[in-house]
C-alpha cells in the first residue's frame, strides 16, 4: 500500500476515538447538530487532504465545503478552528504560467480564512461597529498599514498591493471576525471548544508520530509537489512530532495554546473524566513535539493561571507542590535521566540551539541599530547576518520579535507588541474584576496570551503560528467586550419598586 494511503488509514482510525472524546468534552457547550457538522466536516477535510492528490483540487473541495457549511451552520466561523489543523501548513505558489508564475502563495490556513471567515467579515462590516477597545483595533490597522507601506521599498506598487492583501487576510481577517462575531461569553466558549475539537485528533497524531518515528503528513506534501528542507527532525535520537504544523515547535505551540483554552472552559465541562482525558492527550501531544519553547510556555501558562487570583501566592505554592510530587516518580524511573537531558537550560541536548538564539539577538541588535525606525527589507544581506547561515544555507530567524524588528524596525515592533500588551493589560485587570466562571475565563485567556508571547520569542511565525495568535487576539477582545456589555446591561436593569402593605411606591 502506498505511504499516503497507509497514513490516511492510521489518521482516520486514531481520529474516531479522539473525536468521540471531543464530543463528550464539549457536550455542555455545543449542541448535537453543530457537533455532528463539525465531525463530518473534519472527516471530509481529512479525506480531501489525503485523497485529492493536488493542492488545487483540495482548495476546490474546501470551497464546496464552505458553501455547504454556510447553509447549515449558525456559526460557520467556528469551522476555521475545527479544520485549521487538518492540512499541512505549507504554502503553494499560485500564478499565471509565462506571465507571473509566483503571483501569490496560498496555504491551507489562508484558504480557510478566505472561505470560512471572509463571508462572515462582509456581513459584519455592514453592522454597527463596537466602541469598546477600539485602541486595539487601531493598533492592528496601523500595523497592517505599516507593513503594506514599507513593502513599497521593493520598488513595485503591484508587490505592495499584493502584500497589503496578504496581511489583510492573514492578520486583519481573523482578528476582525473573531473580535466581532462573538457577542457573548457562551459564544466565546463555543469558539474555544471548536479549537479543542480540532486539536484532539492533531494531538493523537503527534503521539503516534513520536511513537512510530514516522511523519504521517510528509506524503501529502509530496503529492502536492511541496518538499521540505528537513523532512525529519530528531532530538536525542527521538523523532520530534510535527503533524500538520510541519515544524515541531509549531506543533508544541498549538498544544500549549490548547491547554490554555481547555482551562478557559473547565467550569463549563461537567464531565470531569472527559476534561482530564482531554488535558492528558493534549499534554502528551505537547511532550511529543520535544520543543522546549512551548514547554516553557506551558509552565508559564500554568503559573499565571494559578497566580491571577487574590490567593495567587497560595495557589502557586500548591502548584509547586503538585509538580514536585509528579516529578519524583519520573526522576526515579529509567527515563528520568533522558528527560533531564531534554529540559531547557539544565539539559545537555542541543545546547547549540540556545547559543544560536543568543547570537541571533546580538547580531540583530547591531543590524537594527543601523535602521532603527523602519528596519531593512534586505537585512539578510548584512555581513553580520551572513555569519548566521546554517548548514541548510539559510538564516533561521527563530524569534518573531527579532524578525519584526529587522524588517519593520522599532516602529513595527512597538505596534506589534503594543497590540498584545493592550489586550493583556485589559485581561489582567478583568481577572480580578469578575467572579466564578467569568474569572476563570479571563485568567485562562491571560495565561494563554502570556505563554504565546513567551513562545514566539523562541520561534519565527511559521505555518499556523501567526494565524492562531491573531485569531486568539480577536477572541480576547470579544471576551472583554461581551463581559463588559453584560455588566453594563446588569447595571442598567431597572430597580423594582418597593411594595409595602399592598401599596406600590
Amino acid at each position: 500500500m502506498p505511504e499516503i494511503y497507509r497514513a490516511f488509514v492510521y489518521i482516520i482510525v486514531m481520529a474516531i476515538p479522539t473525536l468521540v472524546l471531543a464530543r463528550v468534552a464539549t457536550r455542555s457547550l455545543v449542541d448535537d447538530t453543530e457537533a455532528t457538522l463539525w465531525r463530518n466536516c473534519w472527516f471530509f477535510a481529512t479525506c480531501a487532504v489525503f485523497l485529492s492528490g493536488n493542492f488545487l483540487v483540495y482548495a476546490a473541495l474546501m470551497v464546496a465545503l464552505s458553501i455547504y457549511v454556510h447553509n447549515r451552520s449558525k456559526e460557520p466561523c467556528h469551522l476555521y478552528f475545527v479544520l485549521l489543523m487538518t492540512a499541512p501548513g505549507m504554502g503553494y505558489m499560485l500564478g499565471i504560467p509565462g506571465v507571473a508564475p509566483t503571483l501569490v502563495e496560498l496555504n491551507p490556513s489562508r484558504l480557510l480564512g478566505l472561505v470560512f471567515l471572509l463571508p462572515t467579515a462582509i456581513r459584519l462590516a455592514k453592522a454597527p461597529q463596537p466602541t469598546k477597545y477600539r485602541v486595539v483595533d487601531a493598533l492592528v490597522a496601523a500595523y497592517i498599514a505599516l507593513v503594506t507601506i514599507l513593502s513599497l521599498r521593493h520598488g513595485s506598487p503591484t508587490h505592495a498591493i499584493r502584500i497589503g492583501l496578504v496581511v489583510a487576510v492573514d492578520i486583519g481577517l481573523p482578528y476582525f471576525v473573531f473580535s466581532r462575531c462573538l457577542v457573548s461569553t457562551q459564544g466565546v466558549r463555543r469558539t474555544l471548544a471548536a479549537f479543542i475539537f480540532g486539536l484532539l485528533p492533531f494531538a493523537a497524531a503527534s503521539v503516534f508520530e513520536f511513537a512510530r518515528g514516522w511523519r504521517a503528513y510528509n506524503s501529502v506534501l509530496e503529492s502536492w509537489d511541496i518538499y521540505l528542507v528537513q523532512a525529519y527532525l530528531f532530538r536525542d535520537g527521538l523523532l520530534r512530532a510535527a503533524v500538520t504544523a510541519i515544524e515541531p515547535i509549531a506543533c508544541g505551540y498549538i498544544c500549549m495554546v490548547g491547554i490554555g483554552l481547555l482551562l478557559a472552559n473547565m467550569s463549563e465541562m461537567k464531565n470531569r473524566l472527559a476534561f482530564w482525558g482531554t488535558g492528558g492527550l493534549i499534554a502528551m501531544g505537547l511532550a511529543a513535539s520535544l520543543s522546549r519553547g512551548p514547554w516553557l510556555g506551558a509552565a508559564l501558562l500554568l503559573a499565571m493561571f494559578a497566580a491571577t487570583t487574590r490567593r495567587g501566592l497560595i495557589n502557586l505554592a500548591k502548584l509547586s507542590v503538585v509538580v514536585a510530587i509528579l516529578c519524583v516518580p519520573v526522576a526515579l524511573s529509567p527515563v528520568g535521566e533522558r528527560v533531564y537531558r531534554l529540559l531547557p537550560f539544565v539539559g545537555s541536548v542541543d545546547k547549540s540551539n540556545e547559543e544560536y538564539r543568543s547570537r541571533l539577538i546580538d547580531v540583530s541588535t547591531v543590524i537594527v541599530g543601523r535602521n532603527p525606525l523602519f528596519g531593512s527589507y534586505r537585512y539578510w544581506e548584512e555581513p553580520e547576518m551572513k555569519t548566521m547561515v546554517q548548514g541548510q544555507g539559510i538564516v533561521d530567524i527563530v524569534n518573531t520579535y527579532v524578525a519584526v524588528a529587522l524588517e519593520f524596525g522599532l516602529v513595527g515592533l512597538a505596534l506589534f507588541v503594543g497590540i498584545f500588551l493592550a489586550i493583556g493589560h485589559s485581561l489582567f485587570r478583568a481577572c480580578f474584576r469578575y467572579r466564578g466562571a467569568d474569572a476563570i475565563l479571563m485568567r485562562a485567556l491571560t495565561a494563554t496570551l502570556g505563554a504565546i508571547l513567551l513562545t514566539i520569542g523562541t520561534v519565527s511565525s511559521v505555518t499556523m503560528i501567526p494565524y492562531i495568535y491573531w485569531a486568539f487576539a480577536g477572541v480576547c477582545v470579544a471576551s472583554l467586550r461581551s463581559l463588559g456589555t453584560a455588566v453594563t446591561q446588569k447595571e442598567r436593569q431597572p430597580v423594582p419598586k418597593l411594595t409595602v402593605l399592598g401599596y406600590t411606591g
